[in-house]
């Protein structure tokens, strides 16, 4: 089955207490959810959802990020909650992916490397993944007050790359975000993955993950080799 990306859902507010983000529609049993947060302050007091693993989080030039994941469950939930400390911006997006990576041990590593300069550069640093056609993701954002932010995909390590979504909430949360997507035919350092905006701006993140590929059943192995 290829790699595959199916649906997202957004929650954006500019003054929020309470976030409600809905299941991507289409999240079917054993497709990979990635949740990309942004706030204005600092949730690192808060409870963390037991449900959702925690990949990165970090609070930056006044901004916290978090990165979660989950493989979605025979009776996955219908959506999901967070409480921030104070009321504040806030932008939750969820992507759910399927197929060609390991459901049981699906993160091989990631890039968080943070980078905030003043150009055009959204940039999640090099990676060494372990294994030939790896998924990979990758997932930018902006934070501006200025309407039409967009972003190109990266052209390394290849330019295989499909962007598979980019939402302006400028009028709303002032967080813009793309995500992109890819299978990696080779492996080891992919060199670093830039995401390029439309203007230079310094308040922006990327981050980038590999997932381990699915293993081979062994019965299929096995019939091939009669041959």
């Amino acid at each position: 089955m290829a790699f595959t990306y199916i649906a997202n859902k957004s929650y954006d507010s500019a003054s929020s207490a309470s976030i409600v983000v809905d299941k991507p529609i289409g999240t079917d049993e054993w497709d990979i959810m990635v949740a990309m947060i942004w706030t204005n302050v600092s949730w690192y007091t808060t409870a963390q959802p037991t449900w959702w693993v925690l990949l990165w989080k970090q609070f930056i030039t006044a901004f916290y990020i978090e990165t979660r994941y989950k493989v979605a469950g025979v009776s996955e939930w219908s959506d999901y909650t967070r409480t921030p400390v104070t009321t504040s911006k806030v932008s939750w997006t969820i992507a759910t992916y399927r197929g060609w990576f390991n459901t049981s041990d699906p993160i091989d590593v990631i890039s968080n490397t943070v980078y905030q300069v003043d150009n055009t550069t959204v940039r999640a640093a090099w990676m060494t993944v372990t294994d030939a056609n790896s998924p990979l993701i990758i997932c930018g954002w902006v934070y501006d007050n200025k309407v039409g932010r967009s972003f190109t995909k990266p052209t390394a390590p290849t330019s295989d790359w499909t962007e598979d979504l980019e939402i302006d909430s400028n009028l709303v949360s002032n967080f813009t975000r793309s995500f992109d997507s890819m299978v990696w035919s080779s492996s080891w350092a992919t060199w670093d993955m830039d995401m390029t905006l439309n203007a230079s701006y310094a308040y922006k993140w990327a981050f980038a993950v590999s997932l381990n590929p699915d293993a081979v059943p062994a019965n299929t192995t096995n019939f091939f080799n009669m041959f």
